[in-house]
């Protein structure tokens, strides 16, 4: 955030690693339960975790 008010120019890129965090933050329940993909593959980012 610090950069963003620094810089007006990087705000966009804060707000989009901000959401990105908040996206990872969700999903990362649903890793403690089910685990990693055995595959290494980023499938599983499907509509479920959208509707997180």
């Amino acid at each position: 955030r610090l950069l963003s008010e620094l810089f007006p120019g990087a705000t966009e890129l804060y707000e989009r690693v901000a959401a990105n965090r908040e996206q990872w933050t969700k999903v990362s329940h649903k890793f403690t339960i089910r685990g990693l993909p055995s595959n290494n593959s980023l499938d599983f980012l499907d509509q479920e975790y959208e509707l997180l």
